[in-house]
């Protein structure tokens, strides 16, 4: 019962009926369509008599008032990633601001708009490491990138430059304008994919910038010997079935049902063998593709202190180089001047 400042007693007023609605990516869950579930994982919103679900997750920043950020979608960050937080997400992650000494991983791209900075920290184990590491299932794209791990099974896109930094990438790396690879990339190690772009290589204190296109080389080999010792064992097994086959028919044993689980293995491991040298020789050439995609062009300079390392070649660059085209031709590192006109 309610009173009114007077003591007047207020008769409690009916309440309406609300009839609920089913937004965007949501169901009833039976059907009195009282009770509304989500039809996919993802963010929900809150709608007049209704609520949605989507796959994009909006916050102004991460830091220590939000908590960490794991979300089965895209993630956008209308700020910053702020220091010792960290991002997953199942796609995209976009950053409008800076991070700073955080973790970004995502199965999608990573779009930093600012600057990607980090610290060099001291393990007790592992000897020197960096604070920032960002992980992409595909391309990673920053303003510039400092004392921070990358890994990208893309393309890496910077604008300015890139210092004191370790990256793993299965494509391009690219350091400058998009008209231009005029940036900078010095004080790194790199485990570098396709074609690297940038201006100027190399520091000009001397500080060891190393780029090693050997990784993916070295696994597309190993997966290759996989398959020749698969397809020699099989082979063998292969063998072995058909000399017991001639052997039963020759001797007039009658093992009919022996003969006809043999045939059936015969039948299986046949195909197998085709399988195993297409493969093969399809990886080969994957070998020898990749191969000639290695490229690495400084559009300004090559400092000293650089080293380029393509299958069992290294150039090793003593002195300052004016712009230059490194590739990999007939079995050996090539060096070529850049002329511009």
């Amino acid at each position: 019962m309610v009173f009114d400042v007077k003591g007047t007693v207020l008769e409690a007023q009916k309440g309406e009926t609300c009839a609920f609605e089913c937004g965007e990516n949501t169901i009833f869950l039976n059907k009195e369509e009282l009770v509304i579930i989500a039809d996919m994982d993802g963010m929900p919103k809150h709608q007049p008599n209704s609520i949605s679900v989507s796959d994009v997750f909006s916050i102004k920043n991460v830091d220590i008032s939000t908590g960490n950020i794991n979300f089965d979608g895209s993630v956008i960050i209308e700020g910053n990633v702020c220091v010792a937080m960290k991002v997953i997400a199942s796609n995209d992650v976009i950053v409008t601001g800076y991070v700073e000494s955080a973790a970004i991983k995502a199965n999608g791209d990573i779009y930093i708009a600012q600057s990607v900075i980090g610290h060099q920290v001291e393990d007790e184990f592992d000897g020197f490491g960096n604070t920032t590491t960002l992980i992409a299932g595909g391309n990673i794209n920053a303003k510039f990138i400092q004392y921070s791990n990358l890994r990208a099974k893309g393309d890496i896109s910077v604008e300015q430059y890139i210092a004191q930094s370790q990256i793993t990438l299965h494509g391009n790396l690219r350091i400058g304008r998009e008209d231009k690879a005029d940036g900078k990339l010095f004080s790194c190690y790199i485990q570098a994919g396709k074609s690297l772009q940038t201006g100027v290589l190399g520091s000009i204190s001397g500080a060891v910038t190393t780029i090693d296109f050997n990784h993916l080389l070295d696994a597309l080999d190993e997966y290759k010997d996989k398959l020749k010792n698969k397809s020699i064992s099989t082979l063998e097994k292969t063998q072995k079935i058909c000399e017991i086959i001639e052997e039963i028919e020759n001797k007039q044993i009658d093992r009919a049902e022996l003969l006809q689980k043999l045939n059936l293995a015969l039948g299986k491991t046949l195909p197998l063998i085709s399988k195993l040298n297409r493969q093969y020789y399809e990886n080969d050439e994957l070998i020898t593709s990749h191969r000639a995609e290695i490229e690495v062009i400084a559009t300004d300079c090559i400092y000293p202190g650089t080293e380029i390392a393509i299958v069992d070649g290294i150039s090793s660059f003593q002195r300052e180089y004016d712009p230059h085209r490194i590739t990999y031709n007939n079995n050996k590192i090539v060096q070529e001047p850049i002329v511009h006109d």
